[in-house]
């Protein structure tokens, strides 16, 4: 059938390709689906797809990430890399924060859902900033 066609090796790259979490997760996703399709049929690979896909909706819904954000230093006049923007601390850990102050980004809506676990985030951020 289809299957014995497809070349597996395909979706490994695939699935490697990208580089943080978020984008791996859509890779998976890409990848499950494709292949629920190609083993499965058209119609419940459809289906399969559609249901993954509302659960990662549903995911990110109920749990954004959360950013701490920091700004990148000034190690010389001119400096191309330090900017007035704010970036994430995660991804940037040269990016310092500024005495008794911490700005927090919600990748997402704020909503009933997710708002208590970002009160909680909010709450440990200011009672353990130095």
């Amino acid at each position: 059938g289809v299957a014995s066609s497809v070349d597996s090796r395909t979706f490994l790259v695939a699935y490697n390709t990208p580089q943080s979490w978020k984008e791996k997760r859509g890779a998976a996703l890409w990848v499950i689906a494709c292949g629920g399709t190609v083993f499965l049929g058209l119609f419940s690979g459809l289906i399969l797809s559609t249901a993954l896909s509302l659960l990662v909706i549903l995911q990110e819904a109920v749990k954004p990430t959360i950013y701490e954000l920091g700004r990148l230093p000034k190690f010389y006049e001119d400096d191309p890399y330090a900017s007035d923007q704010w970036v994430p601390r995660q991804s940037y850990p040269l990016a310092t924060t500024q005495p008794n102050v911490v700005v927090l980004r919600l990748e997402g809506n704020l909503n009933f859902a997710n708002c208590e676990r970002f009160a909680d985030m909010v709450e440990r951020h200011a009672y353990h900033t130095p």
